[in-house]
């Protein structure tokens, strides 16, 4: 289970912002030229603070490579913006002078190999990741196609392509996995990169999920297995697709599956699953901040002895973070999850 430490502590008294506000107002008495590209205080102040929740995220879990990750991320999409990445650097390295002014020695002793592991990143170029769309094969063709057919603002015209593909053999969960995720990957990865507006974005993942559930409900039933599974993406996780994905997996395997969606409170998720007498949870995190939404989801959930599988990319980035929350196993996908999810329930 994630403990209390002093870093947190810290954070909690004196409120991220706070410590925020004082390194934006240090990144503009050192570096007065940020100004120049219509930069505000209040703009740093709010990059910032997510940075404080980040690295207290990371400090709970112990894993360096969480903060890194995280400033490798916004790296990338800087330079996607051809936005020079200096200032972004210089805003940790103010960061990282204010914790040590402003900190006890002690929580700064715990923050301190986070900071420097990020500030020691920016010595190499940031990697995007390539395209996982291979129109050399059927379904990565069909996966350009899907995305076309939504961008262009023809759903219905998008979910007919998977339909017709469906009919003619390819197998649902490829349709689901091959197609719809790779899909959805591109989509990431071309706003990241600063090709598609957030519109754009907001556009094919509404036709993803149409497309979701139209191919779940497609799908040829099998025998229930007389079990339910509940599955949610936690407070603070506004990302709900990979959570259907899971939840539309189990349904096909036979499972009653109860999907709450996404930024679902933790009561609220103890309730369902003691109210659909769930005999496994499943919980979902993208961001690390979101990690102690986990941890107090769990800690609510353990008196019932439900059996808690997460996943998500902010178990990713550090393999033994789902330890540290007090999970019961993680799974690296879908497929995974099922064949773990009834190991455990």
């Amino acid at each position: 289970m994630i403990q209390a430490d002093p870093f947190a502590a810290q954070i909690l008294e004196n409120g991220a912002r706070g410590f925020a506000g004082y390194a934006a107002s240090l990144l503009f008495e050192r570096h007065p030229e940020v100004i120049g590209d219509g930069s505000t205080v209040l703009d740093w102040r709010c990059h910032l603070a997510q940075r404080v929740l980040e690295l207290a995220a990371a400090v709970r879990t112990g894993e360096p490579d969480i903060f890194a990750a995280r400033a490798r991320w916004i790296r990338v999409a800087t330079q996607a913006r051809d936005q020079s990445e200096n200032p972004v650097r210089a805003s940790f390295e103010c960061l990282h002078d204010v914790l040590a002014d402003r900190l006890p020695r002690d929580a700064f002793d715990a923050a301190a190999p986070h900071l420097s592991a990020a500030l020691k990143d920016f010595a190499h170029p940031p990697s995007p990741p390539p395209t996982e769309v291979d129109v050399s094969t059927p379904t990565g063709k069909l996966s350009l196609r899907f995305l076309e057919k939504s961008l262009e603002g023809d759903g219905r015209g998008a979910i007919q392509l998977l339909l017709d593909a469906v009919e003619g053999g390819l197998a649902i969960h490829s349709a689901y996995l091959d197609v719809l995720m790779v899909a959805q990957r591109e989509v990431g990865r071309l706003w990241h990169h600063g090709e598609l507006g957030i519109s754009e974005e907001h556009l094919v993942t509404a036709c993803t999920k149409r497309a979701m559930s139209v191919l779940c409900h497609h799908g040829s039933a099998v025998d229930a297995v007389g079990k339910t599974v509940v599955s949610a993406s936690v407070a603070g996780n506004v990302h709900e697709i990979g959570t259907r994905l899971v939840a539309d997996f189990f349904e096909l395997a036979g499972w009653r599956s109860v999907c709450l969606g996404a930024d679902v409170p933790s009561s609220e998720i103890r309730v369902a699953a003691s109210y659909f007498d769930a005999d496994l949870l499943v919980l979902s995190a993208t961001l690390a901040s979101q990690l102690k939404a986990v941890a107090e989801t769990i800690e609510l959930v353990q008196p019932a002895r439900i059996p808690i599988l997460v996943g998500g990319q902010a178990f990713e980035d550090a393999p033994n973070t789902w330890k540290r929350v007090g999970a019961d196993a993680f799974a690296a996908s879908a497929d995974w999850a099922i064949e773990i999810g009834a190991q455990l329930a």
